[in-house]
């Protein structure tokens, strides 16, 4: 799982008081609001957080921007240094209960201790730089303006191996065979169900639970990874029973139909027609984790070679 998938799976099971995880966030009121959204800054120039979570409780935000890397970028940081609490209200719709008072904290990895607060130092900024350890995060430097909520981080204690993945199983970033592992089981349940179609953005909703929370443009970048594994599905390992839908008619969005369904019905994953599914269903996963693989040419609808 990567860098960003581990920290919005813990803040979020944080937030929702998930078993096994520390309940401080839950316990000081603190909701998600957004994920990969855009909003101005009060310059009119964009920032795009990873992460944004409120609480009308003790009337506080956090702009959270994780780091994967060992530096921060100085005109990432200069943007967010002019966000205000009006920018948080008017452009990325905060209730003002939540964000009288706001923080902007960079998360790093350990390893790069050293060099994740040399931005924020230099700059003059008043941002808290954490940083993930082996057991939990904590402040590495600076303070939260909420006394409440710097206390959570002093530190953090996290059983990483433990971490919830069911908030968001993929993002941006994940592999094509993590796209392959994810989505052909639901593509299976509705093939039990009889559905005649699979539709790209039915798909994604039930892949990522919390689809919603996600900015339009940040749900492209992962529908692109989708439909890629959908239609190298349909054209090669589920050719028999899915085809790509040729672009426009009356269903305006990319979908694939189902044209044979050994499925319906079945419920028992135990009968031959589901192991048959799951032979093609490892078939698709191991070819794209093959690094060698041979990139088949997709053909559209009419098209001949």
């Amino acid at each position: 799982m990567s860098f960003n998938l581990q920290l919005l799976n813990l803040f979020f099971g944080m937030c929702r008081g998930s078993h096994g995880l520390p309940r401080s966030l839950h316990d000081l009121g603190y909701i998600p609001e957004l994920v990969e959204s855009t909003f101005a800054n009060s310059e009119d120039h964009p920032v795009v957080p990873d992460l944004v979570i409120a609480s009308a409780q003790i009337h506080h935000t956090v702009v959270f921007e994780f780091k994967s890397g060992a530096n921060t970028e100085a005109d990432q940081l200069q943007r967010y240094s002019v966000v205000v609490p009006n920018d948080l209200r008017a452009k990325a719709l905060i209730h003002p209960a939540k964000c009288v008072t706001h923080d902007v904290a960079i998360i790093g990895k350990d390893e790069h201790r050293g060099t994740i607060p040399i931005g924020v130092v230099a700059g003059g900024y008043l941002f808290p730089a954490l940083v993930t350890t082996a057991t939990g995060i904590e402040v590495a430097h600076g303070a939260f303006s909420s006394a409440p909520t710097d206390a959570v981080f002093r530190p953090l204690v996290v059983d990483w191996a433990t971490l919830p993945t069911t908030f968001f199983p993929l993002d941006a970033d994940s592999e094509l065979w993590e796209f392959a592992e994810k989505a052909i089981p639901y593509v299976l349940e509705d093939m039990v169900k009889g559905m005649p179609r699979i539709r790209l953005d039915e798909l994604a909703a039930h892949m990522i639970p919390l689809w919603t929370r996600m900015n339009p443009a940040y749900q492209i970048q992962i529908k692109d990874k989708i439909r890629e594994v959908m239609n190298h599905a349909a054209q090669v390992e589920f050719s028999n029973h899915l085809e790509r839908a040729p672009a426009g008619g009356v269903i305006h969005t990319p979908h694939w139909n189902v044209i044979d369904n050994p499925l319906i019905g079945a419920a028992d994953k135990r009968q031959r027609a589901w192991k048959a599914m799951a032979k093609k269903h490892q078939s698709l996963i191991e070819y794209y984790q093959n690094p060698h693989r041979q990139e088949v040419l997709e053909l559209r609808a009419g098209e001949v070679v």
